[in-house]
């Protein structure tokens, strides 16, 4: 190869046209995947191509930097190249997408020269998965050189597919799918390109002190992409936009992956290209997961009774971290910062604390000291850093000072509000994660992760998280400001589609505690740190199908990004010989439901497994363990036990046969002991794991009237919201003025009476139960903080929002959809009640029709309310009544929904009773009743019923607008008029009167 390079430049200088040669100048190609860089010139301008490994052009990147010392952009001729040189290599991250990274390429170094002689250096490198190279500056007269521009301009193919972030400080931004030539602007790392069948990501690594970090930009021509440096805006105007450096230098690498869709998702190649670990001891980087406040409750740490709450959700689910986020130096309610640090570590949770990066605790030396010296005497591991917004080498030096400080105090560094990865957690291995995402915080600040959050989530594998740790925040199966339509096995799926150094769950504890054994176990025992990650299937948007290890357990992840149902094939062969067990934990019958099955597979095995819309699964494959299974098997008794002191056929009693399957499954297990072989455990596990999720899932006859806990809307019924309540959803603002002409931040509710609440805050207003809070729009009952001076027990009990109605008899599910539920409400008397009056708090539970508590309610995108039955037409007043008294009680509903169910002749729901002998009179014809039996006096004719006082409905419930009674008669119900309460309904011949 060298041999061959040096005859190539020979000729061509002896030819004297060595720019117009039409072979490459040099070229390079990867060690076994044939992917090919070559270096050639176009007009004294050096290009780079990058070919995949069938050949096609990939990227033509043109080559170049302008500084205050040189220009290197035009007028450039070849002056030599040495190698290639062999690159083999292997390190082990302390936690990443694998333990153990082998990579290997071919290296050359390339000088060219400008127009006066000045050489610039080329290091090129073709790895198996992809293409690098930067330039060098040897400048040993040690002068300062300020650079002016970077040349590098990709050229991609413009019939590629594209998905790029517009550009912005804090990289929280769509990665939305563009075609063919795509659009222009300036643009975000990572950038994907896909040409047929071929992916590209562009990036960029190994950013130092000396360099800033740079977007792309193809204003001037939609498929040429030119490295751009830092706006003057970025980093609240601090630090120079132009980088700046003394003596010798060497610019981070670009970074070009190449290949498949697994190449792109299983490459470790920024970090490949990153320096190796300078940190001398890594003990105290310690992966794992962490419980966090803020997604939730936003001032969640300023309360240390809630911040007491996470940490005793990550006691109960084994994770090793809480994170007090902001306004911590706030904190007050029973104790401050120290107290909840002091508390996290009694019970063996690190605890870690936020910081702005702006703040006068971060920004030097001497100030990190300080706060890392406190810190590290209080017992906090971790720390979070915000608000960086910025690319500029002034911040590129900032993240290098703090990620060195911490660790001389052993502390682990989360940068939020920053830059994306650029291989610092190699060089660093206390850097666990950085946020530069559209992640789940997102759900507090408007509305685009409600409608697009799967297919986003479906981009980021692809995209952000190829290059490193990403703090998303995933799982939340409750719900933020904003309601997600993901799926809760999508959520679920999430703990693994993402990968982070530490993983900040977002849901609150009882989102948690409510779901299922075996999701709730995943939960518990999902590992943040990987042994091997392998990409199994899905498209960027569409879907993600990956494949994790960690020891030998395997876990399978596959979220849905498209609102569609999809069929997921999984192929088993990356499994080892052997039997296993295999925990799927899927979509269920609806978004907030899971299937949970158990089976015993091996590597030859195929599955497919259904996805509801923007829905997904988990599987969990391994060898169970006889402790595990005792685990499983306490857990069990223990609901058995519940279960058989409660079977039957009633509502709200366990069914017998479940019940039966779970005390069989029990029994079958009692021979198994320590030294039972693995397949006898894991079939074991597998029966009376089956056998459990299905009583704790399936196993309550359904409840219909409600006392003392909420439930969910009951499937089907008739929504008769807007029938019976003048205000259904999408609630109207009754924003007023003052004086002043200012806008009061709460008005009164239309439609809806409230009673005994109503805060003055001056000039801002009247809180009088409608949340008018900028980006929100839904009824609230309760006070906010700033409030609180105002506030005191006696003058906030029977705090009500509620509307009077009167309705017919029938069955009823009243429920709303709650916005933000404050865990301050569980301190007082809260309730959603139907009452035969207005009642005081104090007597709901004594003379109110059905109640139930708000404690038992999910801030989700679920209705949450009370079932109720009225045996006859009456007036009930209908809504929310509590004692707030609490400084910080609330809760807001985004909607409200008023259900009737039809009435079910075979279970007896209702009160059905025979028709009275005797005759009802049509327009042209008689009806006569005999004994419960109906005959017509014409069974020929048509009867329309124009004046007729009752309707027909069908049995399921449904008005019917002509229905056949016998084979010789039809009824027309088109102008019936119908009267509450009365309906007829013939099944076999048989006429019955039914009051609902």
């Amino acid at each position: 190869m060298l041999r061959r390079f040096i005859t190539l430049v020979v000729l061509a200088l002896a030819a004297g046209s060595l720019q117009l040669a039409a072979a490459p100048l040099a070229e390079l190609t990867s060690p076994t995947t044939g992917l090919k860089a070559e270096l050639s010139f176009a007009s004294k301008v050096p290009y780079l191509v990058v070919k995949d490994a069938a050949g096609r052009q990939m990227s033509k990147i043109r080559l170049g930097l302008n500084t205050s010392a040189a220009n290197y952009s035009t007028g450039m001729t070849f002056v030599s190249a040495t190698g290639p040189d062999r690159i083999d290599e292997s390190y082990t991250p302390l936690h990443g997408k694998c333990s153990a990274v082998t990579n290997a390429a071919n290296r050359i170094e390339v000088t060219l020269a400008n127009a006066q002689g000045k050489p610039l250096g080329v290091e090129i490198r073709a790895y198996e998965d992809g293409v690098v190279f930067r330039y060098k500056l040897d400048n040993a007269e040690g002068t300062a050189v300020t650079f002016d521009t970077e040349l590098t301009t990709y050229q991609m193919p413009t019939s590629a597919h594209r998905w790029l972030q517009p550009f912005n400080t804090s990289y929280e931004a769509d990665f939305p799918y563009q075609a063919g030539s795509g659009r222009t602007g300036t643009w975000g790392y990572p950038a994907l390109f896909e040409t047929s069948g071929t992916f590209v990501l562009l990036t960029e690594a190994n950013i130092g002190r000396s360099y800033c970090a740079t977007h792309l930009d193809n204003s001037a021509s939609a498929a040429s992409y030119r490295i751009s440096y830092p706006f003057d805006y970025e980093g609240y105007g601090q630090g120079a936009t132009n980088p700046a450096w003394t003596g010798s230098w060497t610019s981070p690498w670009r970074v070009l992956i190449v290949g498949s869709l697994a190449t792109v998702v299983q490459s470790t190649l920024v970090d490949d290209v990153s320096a190796p670990c300078t940190i001398a001891s890594t003990n105290f980087v310690l992966p794992g997961r962490a419980a966090w406040v803020y997604w939730a409750y936003n001032h969640g740490t300023k309360d240390y009774q809630i911040c007491r709450q996470y940490v005793d959700l990550a006691v109960k689910m084994g994770w090793e971290y809480v994170l007090f986020d902001w306004e911590w130096e706030q904190m007050g309610n029973g104790g401050n910062v120290e107290d909840a640090v002091r508390y996290a570590t009694s019970k063996k949770v690190k605890p870690m604390l936020w910081y702005h990066s702006n703040n006068g605790k971060m920004q030097n030396h001497d100030q990190r000291v300080s706060e890392f010296a406190w810190l590290k005497r209080i017992g906090v591991k971790g720390i979070k850093v915000d608000f960086f917004e910025s690319d500029k080498q002034h911040t590129m030096q900032y993240f290098a000072d703090i990620l060195e400080d911490a660790a001389k105090y052993s502390i682990m560094v989360n940068f939020h509000g920053c830059t994306v990865p650029r291989g610092w957690s190699r060089t660093y291995p206390n850097l666990m994660s950085q946020e530069a995402v559209f992640g789940a915080e997102q759900y507090n600040n408007g509305g685009t992760m409600t409608t697009e959050g799967a297919r986003i989530n479906c981009l980021l594998p692809y995209t952000r998280n190829v290059i490193g740790p990403m703090d998303y925040t995933p799982v939340a199966f409750t719900n933020s400001q904003h309601p997600h339509t993901t799926t809760y096995a999508h959520e679920l799926a999430l703990s693994v589609a993402f990968e982070s150094g530490i993983q900040h769950w977002a849901d609150r504890p009882e989102g948690f505690y409510a779901l299922p054994y075996e999701a709730q176990l995943h939960m518990k025992n999902v590992p943040v740190a990987w042994d091997e990650t392998r990409f199994l299937d899905g498209y960027p948007g569409k879907a993600f199908v990956v494949a994790r290890r960690k020891g030998e357990a395997w876990y399978v992840s596959c979220i849905n990004g498209e609102k569609k149902t999809r069929q997921q094939e999984i192929v088993l062969d990356f499994l080892p010989a052997g039997q296993f067990l295999l925990t799927s934990i899927a979509d269920g019958d609806d978004e907030s439901s899971f299937s949970i099955t158990h089976r015993l597979v091996t590597a030859a095995d195929r599955l497919t497994l259904s996805c509801l819309s923007q829905g997904g699964f988990v599987l969990n494959i391994g060898n169970t363990t006889y402790k595990e299974v005792q685990t499983l098997v306490r857990t069990a008794k223990t609901l058995l036990t519940k279960a058989q002191k409660n079977m039957g056929t009633a509502p709200g009693q366990y069914k017998e046969s479940l019940v039966d399957a779970l005390s069989a499954a029990l029994t079958a297990a009692d021979g198994l002991s320590a030294t039972s072989p693995a397949d006898a455990l894991n079939a074991a596990y597998a029966t009376i794991a089956d056998a459990y999720s299905a009583l704790e899932i399936r196993g309550l006859n359904e409840v219909f009237n409600t006392q003392g806990e909420s439930v969910r809307a009951k499937s089907g019924g008739t929504d008769v919201t807007r029938k019976y309540l003048s205000q259904a959803n999408g609630f109207t603002r009754s924003d007023a003025r003052n004086a002043s002409g200012d806008y009061y931040r709460f008005g009164t509710p239309k439609f809806w009476t409230v009673e005994n609440y109503e805060i003055q805050l001056g000039s801002d207003g009247v809180k009088r139960g409608i949340d008018n809070y900028p980006g929100y729009n839904c009824l609230q009952l309760g006070r906010w903080e700033e409030s609180a001076s105002q506030m005191n027990d006696a003058n906030h009990a029977n705090e009500r929002l509620y509307q009077r109605v009167t309705l017919p008899a029938g069955r009823y599910f009243l429920g709303a959809k709650y916005h933000y539920i404050d865990g301050g409400r569980q301190a007082a008397q809260a309730y959603l009640m139907a009452a035969p009056a207005v009642l005081a708090s104090a007597d709901v539970e004594k003379e109110v029709i059905a109640w139930g508590t708000l404690r038992t309610v999910g801030a989700d995108d679920n209705f949450y309310g009370i079932r109720f039955q009225l045996d006859e037409e009456q007036e009930v007043v209908l809504g929310w009544q509590m004692d707030g008294r609490e400084e910080h009680t609330e809760f807001r509903c985004s909607a409200v929904q008023l259900l009737q169910y039809p009435l079910d002749i075979e279970d007896g729901i209702g009160r059905i009773e025979e028709m009275d002998n005797g005759q009802w009179i049509m327009d042209n014809g008689k009806w006569t009743m005999e004994n419960g039996r109906w005959t017509m006096d014409n069974g020929n004719s048509s009867f329309v019923t124009r004046h007729s006082s009752f309707s027909i409905y069908d049995l399921s419930g449904r008005r019917v607008q002509s229905s056949v009674f016998n084979r010789h008669s039809s009824f027309d119900t088109r102008h019936s008029q119908s009267k509450k309460g009365l309906y007829l309904i013939s099944q076999n011949g048989i006429t019955r009167k039914i009051v609902l």
